[in-house]
């Protein structure tokens, strides 16, 4: 899954916004249909990606951890959510980029399994 895709899967399924591409075209640009603005780089900036940790955390009462592990040669980002009302237990996320790891697990959080 390319990053844009992952941003537009996020975007939908997690932020509640649709997604398109203006005129059809293929140029990897995405916008926000209903504002005409361009989709945020959930994926790959940290900015964008902490909204939705805000979402999560504050619309929807979910609990997000974020850690670093690994050596210091190699590390990853674990996310880690937990709804304190929800007995499926919680999700995790994991990547070498912390945007991409809290998409992964925000995904995972709303029921979509991405690999």
């Amino acid at each position: 899954m390319t990053p844009r895709e992952l941003d537009a899967l996020v975007a939908e399924k997690v932020m509640g916004v649709e997604v398109s591409q203006p005129d059809g075209s293929s140029s990897g640009y995405l916008h926000i249909r209903e504002w005409g603005e361009e989709l945020p780089r959930y994926s790959s900036d940290i900015a964008a990606a902490w909204s939705v940790v805000e979402k999560l955390r504050g619309e929807e009462g979910f609990a997000i951890d974020l850690t670093s592990v690994g050596s210091p040669t190699s590390w990853d980002w674990n996310v880690h959510i937990e709804h304190p009302t929800d007995e499926a237990g919680y999700w995790l996320g994991t990547a070498k980029e912390a945007p991409r790891a809290i998409c992964l697990a925000a995904l995972r959080a709303k029921g979509v399994e991405v690999p």
